[in-house]
């Protein structure tokens, strides 16, 4: 689940899912990308390591802009890095995608940097 916090204040939740890629290691269990929308609640989904993904946009957003602050909650155990993406679209094959945190594991947050102009 991600929550989107600019200053400290709660803008808002990740309210839906674009798109969802499951990796070789998802054997069925916690595939509901549902699982990662609204207030943190212990649910989850497995993304099945390595090439899998999941794409979230936030309520009452728009957009996402440098010096955001992203939060992660329910992704990775210290054993299942991850890396936090953003971009200015809901679209896996977007080039635009910018680092926020690489490596990452367990509850997160990052500073978003500058995004492409586009």
């Amino acid at each position: 689940m991600a929550v989107f916090d600019a200053t400290m204040t709660l803008r808002g939740y990740a309210d839906q899912w674009g798109e969802v890629a499951f990796g070789p290691g998802q054997d069925g269990a916690c595939s509901d990308a549902n699982a990662a929308l609204g207030v943190e609640d212990g649910s989850a989904v497995c993304l099945g390591g390595e090439g899998g993904y999941l794409i979230v946009s936030f309520a009452g957003v728009d957009c996402i802009a440098e010096g955001d602050l992203i939060q992660t909650f329910e992704l990775g155990t210290e054993a299942e890095p991850y890396d936090l993406l953003v971009g200015p679209t809901a679209s896996a094959t977007d080039v635009n995608w910018v680092a926020c945190a690489s490596g990452a594991s367990g509850p997160t947050q990052c500073t978003v940097p500058a995004l492409p102009q586009l």
